[in-house]
């Protein structure tokens, strides 16, 4: 197995709170990464996920963001930069949950 180090690093995580965000988010975490832990509503898993991350010897912290409202995202943005500096990974892990269906499958919202 390959060791990543990625000690000294900063990464964004969107979407932290959910089931995969969450995963990403250790992972980067036991790598090295100090972390920002974005959620758009679910703030008790995001406080969980901390709680997890600090123990690491991390810098970490959680952000509130509609990732769908550029105002949203630009405060996002300003508070990471203040608290924890400039991010060297970004993961677009957010998503707007919805039903999913198959390819096939006629979608309501295509016409």
């Amino acid at each position: 197995m390959i060791a990543i180090d990625l000690s000294g690093k900063l990464a964004l995580v969107t979407g932290a709170s959910g089931e995969l965000g969450r995963v990403i988010t250790r992972t980067l975490a036991r790598a090295g990464a100090d972390v920002a832990i974005h959620y758009n509503q679910n703030k008790a898993k995001a406080d969980e996920l901390l709680a997890e991350i600090k123990p690491m010897g991390r810098r970490a912290m959680i952000v509130q963001a509609d990732v769908t409202d550029a105002d949203s995202i630009g405060r996002m943005k300003d508070a990471v930069l203040k608290e924890l500096g400039e991010p060297d990974i970004i993961v677009n892990n957010a998503v707007i949950q919805y039903n999913w269906t198959t390819v096939l499958e006629p979608s309501s919202t295509c016409g």
